[in-house]
């Protein structure tokens, strides 16, 4: 009996601990299934945050797109604007150069005109200089010459002063130291020499072949007698063309000479003043 009580007193005891062992798994199957909703709403509330995370940072993006979009349009702008600028003033610059080419290209060629010129001048300048020198040399010869002619004519103006005062009365030309008296008067021989002998002087014929001595007779008479005229016997002629057609000349020096080779008719005498 007592082990049919304990039978069913542990009979009992199991059947408790099997609906304790129910309840206990009713229990974590209830609390299984509490679990399972808890981490399905857990899971659906992070998923809800997720995406309001998720909107949250696609409207952040859309707007900075949108904004950093006005931006980059007003920039755009901005650089087209700077653009076009640049470009007219490049163009401007452009038509500056070209301008500024032109003008040096005129103005080398200028420069190179006048260059020639100066080199021309120089030249001209370099040849006027050289001829000057030249005529300067000339000149200071010529002065030179001048001044020499000078003081010889001024000594032959001071002699011939000396010598018009003692030359004598009737003897009008003389070449070195002879004295000469030409006459007018036709006359022989014999009495030409008396005419010469009673002034002092004798009569000679001059016949020199030195051209010196004929010139300077020559000279001095065409001197005296290129304004004059002569008397031969009564007839008054004229002298300016005898000294080419007249007979020799019977010369007075201070020997009264005649001179035979100056002139080419030889027959009749002549005497001339």
């Amino acid at each position: 009996m007592a082990d049919y009580v304990n039978k069913q007193v542990i009979e009992l005891n199991n059947i408790n601990e099997e609906n304790q062992n129910k309840a206990t798994r009713s229990v974590k199957t209830e609390t299984h299934r509490s679990d399972g909703r808890t981490r399905l709403y857990r899971l659906a509330a992070v998923c809800l945050g997720v995406l309001c995370v998720l909107q949250v940072i696609l409207n952040i993006t859309l707007r900075l797109a949108f904004y950093n979009r006005g931006n980059v349009t007003a920039e755009k702008d901005l650089l087209q604007t700077s653009y076009n600028t640049l470009s007219e003033e490049r163009d401007q610059l452009h038509t500056s150069y070209n301008t500024l080419t032109e003008e040096r290209n005129q103005l080398q060629t200028s420069y190179n005109i006048l260059t020639k010129k100066g080199d021309q001048l120089q030249t001209t300048y370099n040849t006027l200089t050289k001829e000057r020198d030249k005529l300067q040399t000339r000149y200071n010869a010529l002065t030179k010459e001048r001044d020499q002619q000078k003081r010889e004519n001024n000594d032959l103006m001071a002699k011939f002063s000396n010598l018009k005062q003692t030359y004598p009365e009737g003897w009008q030309i003389k070449l070195e130291s002879s004295w000469y008296f030409l006459s007018t008067v036709k006359k022989p021989w014999r009495e030409s020499r008396r005419d010469c002998l009673q002034r002092g002087a004798d009569l000679v014929i001059v016949n020199s072949d030195k051209e010196q001595v004929k010139e300077r007779i020559k000279h001095a008479l065409v001197s005296y007698v290129v304004t004059s005229s002569v008397i031969v016997g009564s007839s008054v002629v004229d002298v300016t063309g005898f000294l080419a057609t007249a007979n020799p000349l019977f010369i007075f020096h201070l020997f009264c000479l005649c001179f035979t080779h100056l002139f080419s008719i030889p027959q009749s005498h002549l005497f001339i003043i």
